[in-house]
């Protein structure tokens, strides 16, 4: 699931079948064709190796682990994002709370269907809610939960830095908050790619809001 993160537009959605790495590999293509977009993978079973595959290759901008349970969040040495009780929770809250306040333009009809059918179980149990789908699947919606955790842990740091340094030193700026401790770690310099790694790496489909549906 690619987000545009100043907008929380939907931007584009990947379906397919592959290998681990063959999936590393379109998600590398994927990141660059998008400028260099940041990559959150799950690392929950074999989500460990592809984001593994992918910082091998030297992919520049993955997502690291936050921890929520401190008194000031910070960023861990973990990459990736791994789904568990408290974490799940997390991303379900801010996700409802983004649609709730029709802060989401979603162009995915199949996103959409997921979540109609994703639904709380409340005391599962006895061991606090559990989210999950009622009937189907909900790859898509986890897809896209972890792009908005993602996406909102790293606008954070960039609104941050901006009202410290501004935006014309904003590389630097970020280098020196990562060293602090706070939340974002992009420190790339943001430059258009050239090139098309391939149409079949994303679906692209024409828009609606979410809003009425």
């Amino acid at each position: 699931m690619v987000w545009d993160r100043k907008t929380r537009e939907q931007v584009a959605e990947l379906h397919c079948h592959a290998d681990v790495f063959d999936f590393a590999e379109k998600l590398y293509w994927l990141g660059y064709y998008f400028s260099t977009a940041q990559l959150a993978v799950e690392v929950n079973n074999v989500g460990a190796a592809v984001h593994g595959a992918l910082a091998s290759r030297g992919y520049p901008y993955l997502y690291r682990w936050r921890y929520r349970e401190r008194d000031v969040p910070t960023i861990s040495k973990l990459g990736g994002w791994k789904t568990q009780r408290d974490s799940k929770a997390y991303l379900v809250a801010l996700y409802r709370d983004t649609v709730n306040k029709e802060k989401l333009i979603i162009h995915s009809r199949m996103l959409l269907e997921e979540m109609r059918d994703f639904v709380t179980i409340p005391g599962f149990d006895y061991g606090g809610d559990q989210y999950r789908a009622q009937r189907g699947h909900d790859d898509l919606v986890m897809a896209a939960g972890i792009g908005l955790v993602a996406s909102d842990d790293e606008s954070y740091g960039l609104r941050r830095v901006e009202q410290l340094d501004g935006p014309a030193n904003m590389e630097e700026a970020g280098k020196r908050a990562l060293e602090k401790g706070q939340w974002n770690t992009d420190t790339r310099p943001m430059k258009p790619v050239s090139g098309d790694p391939g149409n079949d790496l994303i679906t692209r489909l024409k828009g609606w809001k979410i809003k009425g549906t």
